[in-house]
């Protein structure tokens, strides 16, 4: 890999951070509910690690499949949909 492309990716990755940062930030300052049942950012660093990196991960899915509501019950179907998706192709009859 050419150090221009390197320097690219790393450039690029860290964007890709601070979008998901923004995210988090935002919806922590909101006081949404989901962040809000997180909990506490705890004191101890690997702990506080751990926490970021999951409300990172909850932050992000939120956002970019649009979940406005606080009820997770419709995430089943949800996933349910994407599969029969990937698989409709494989499933047809014929």
């Amino acid at each position: 890999m050419s150090d221009e492309m390197r320097i690219a990716l790393e450039e690029l990755q860290a964007l890709m951070k601070d979008q998901v940062d923004a995210v988090l930030d935002r919806n922590l300052t909101a006081n949404a509910p989901w962040a809000v049942d997180l909990g506490a950012e705890p004191t101890d660093s690997r702990a506080r690690a751990t926490w970021h990196r999951s409300a990172r991960i909850i932050a992000v899915y939120r956002d970019r499949y649009q979940v406005t509501t606080d009820n997770t019950t419709h995430l089943a179907h949800r996933q349910q949909d994407r599969a029969d998706d990937r698989l409709g192709p494989r499933l047809s009859t014929g």
